[in-house]
């Protein structure tokens, strides 16, 4: 039985023609870590923090420009502060940093990052015990601190929610269950998460979707490979990117996995060409993805920054020959062209941003249609199609 259930969930999941390449960057200037944090506030992206080979945490920042593709200091967080584990998110203005674990504390301490004058200026704390392996994610102008550890090793289930605009905390209804050293990301108004370890030391293989406006949470198809703890996760478009970790047998992932989330289909992607890892920083940026610094099955921390190209373009050309959209580049009238023979009926036309924010949802209910985009920003666009049949994602570039 247990089998065939593996069987029915691997429907799901794509294996891809690879169309991703991995190109190794710079080394992180700092010293070779592992589990610490980052976010991206425009075309930079700020990492920090994490345990050294020496078993030390630090307060270390740098910076990584997503144009230049170079790393530059930043400033730290202030001395004493050192740790691992902390919660590292944007709102696209400034930086948060929550949480973590160092020099024998647990904190429950929350910082805002301005990234106009580089300076960290501490926020009202979560009124509860500290906790480290947390995780988060920001839904408007709310942050959600999901999970974590208050004692290394024992999860809790909790979920705080701070107002940004208020600077106050109000606790919400629990997960599902308690899990330490998960990953999550918010999507069009709702938070994801995957990963961790739970307080027996299981691994869930779950998704779970959270909708802030009824405060619940609800399983979508589990990822592929089985639970792990310490991997990453980010999202941009409608799709979530997961990469690394470890499994309950202690075996280390190199492996790439896209989750589409309209069609709630997984697809496994290009591995990393190096060694398997756990505890990297992620951060991603138009269709390309960064991994950088985490930690051998070897127990070898590392400084490599590697380059994960069109992660958000499908890698199945039967996918993508089932429709096409042209001109791309386009500038108003988008003609749209559904193969002869395809899973067709009737299906909406969907264009979202890079930050996965739907900009135009429009019905088609036949082979060839024209849409006028004409009112559209100029920018890059992902469409894709909603209705029987899969089809695969395009990416649409809008000029004026």
């Amino acid at each position: 039985m247990k089998k065939l259930i593996t069987l029915l969930l691997n429907l799901s999941i794509l294996i891809a023609g690879f169309s991703q390449s991995w190109i190794q960057k710079s080394d992180y200037p700092g010293v070779a870590c592992d589990d610490g944090t980052t976010f991206i506030i425009g075309d930079k992206a700020y990492c920090g923090t994490g345990m050294t080979p020496w078993f030390s945490t630090t307060t270390d920042f740098y910076s990584f420009d997503l144009v230049s593709e170079t790393w530059a200091n930043s400033t730290p967080l202030p001395a004493g502060m050192e740790r691992q584990y902390a919660v590292g998110l944007s709102d696209q203005s400034f930086g948060y940093l929550f949480g973590g674990t160092g020099n024998g504390i647990f904190y429950n301490d929350l910082w805002k990052f301005d990234p106009a004058t580089t300076v960290w200026t501490q926020l009202s704390s979560m009124p509860d015990s500290g906790r480290s392996g947390s995780t988060g994610f920001i839904i408007n102008d709310t942050i959600y601190i999901v999970g974590g550890t208050k004692t290394m090793g024992g999860a809790i289930a909790d979920v705080w929610a701070y107002s940004i605009n208020d600077n106050s905390w109000e606790q919400k209804n629990d997960l599902p269950y308690a899990i330490w050293t998960a990953k999550s990301a918010s999507v069009n108004g709702k938070g994801y998460l995957t990963f961790g370890m739970t307080d027996n030391g299981s691994f869930p293989e779950n998704l779970l979707e959270y909708t802030p406006q009824t405060d619940t949470w609800s399983n979508l198809p589990p990822y592929p490979e089985g639970g792990h703890s310490h991997g990453s996760l980010v999202s941009s478009g409608d799709f979530l990117l997961t990469m690394g970790g470890r499994d309950s047998l202690g075996i280390y992932s190199k492996h790439l996995y896209r989750y589409d989330i309209a069609n709630q289909v997984w697809q496994q992607l290009s591995a990393i060409p190096d060694s398997a890892r756990k505890g990297g920083m992620v951060f991603i940026k138009d269709e390309k993805l960064y991994y950088t610094t985490g930690i051998t099955a070897q127990n070898l921390r590392l400084r490599q920054t590697w380059k994960c190209t069109d992660v958000l373009i499908s890698n199945r050309e039967y996918e993508i020959s089932k429709w096409k959209v042209s001109p791309n580049p386009v500038q108003d009238k988008l003609r749209i062209e559904i193969a002869e023979g395809s899973n067709f009926e009737e299906t909406d036309l969907v264009l979202t941003d890079i930050h996965g924010k739907v900009w135009m949802v429009q019905t088609i209910s036949g082979q060839k249609s024209m849409i006028d985009i004409s009112k559209l920003p100029q920018g890059l666009y992902f469409a894709r199609l909603n209705g029987s049949g899969h089809f695969g994602t395009i990416k649409l570039l809008k000029t004026h």
